[in-house]
């Protein structure tokens, strides 16, 4: 009796395995949806090509980083305490001529308490100007410190830009006011593709 009880709780756990990952398998295909990828993508070069035509010294930082994040839409509200969401992708530079490799996807997350009130949505770009800065990016999570400041992108604002350590962010507002906003405490997560 105990080895037929054992028989069927190894079945009934196989099969509970096999459950799992079936749901897993199912869960990662819903979660590849071509189109999602594509509109993802799409985003990110307007968001390129409207931060180009804001500010082409922008240039600049794309040299001299090693990596950076694109995120097309930041949305940010608060009311005391606030909340900022984005999703957007990270890039490597593959040599000295300035071609960047799309290596996976980025996620921003803002949790903050204090004197803050309204909704916007913006545009972020960050630069890693190291290869040991960005590879810490990589490595999974990545906070933004209160030494780094966004720059506003508009005409030639990158000229008068410096690094902040190893990290340079800049922003551009699409729609909003909000009161207070700052990229500090913005958490970065990676996944790679």
């Amino acid at each position: 009796m105990l080895t037929r009880h054992f028989r069927i709780a190894r079945l009934t756990g196989s099969l509970a395995a096999l459950v799992v990952f079936i749901v897993a398998q199912g869960s990662a295909i819903a979660a590849w949806d071509p189109a999602k990828i594509e509109a993802r993508e799409a985003a990110v070069a307007k968001t390129l090509v409207e931060f180009y035509e804001t500010d082409a010294s922008l240039d600049r930082f794309f040299n001299e980083s090693a990596g950076f994040v694109v995120f097309p839409k930041v949305g940010e509200a608060a009311f005391v305490v606030g909340g900022a969401h984005g999703k957007g992708e990270a890039f490597e530079q593959t040599d000295m001529m300035g071609v960047a490799v799309s290596i996976g996807i980025a996620k921003m997350t803002k949790v903050s308490v204090g004197l803050s009130l309204g909704a916007e949505t913006f545009q972020e770009i960050i630069f890693f100007k190291t290869k040991d800065a960005f590879d810490e990016f990589k490595e999974g999570k990545f906070t933004m410190g209160a030494d780094v400041k966004a720059v506003i992108v508009k005409a030639d604002a990158a000229t008068q830009s410096v690094w902040n350590g190893d990290i340079a962010a800049f922003v551009r507002g699409q729609k909003g006011v909000m009161v207070d906003a700052s990229v500090n405490g913005q958490h970065l997560k990676f996944e790679a593709h």
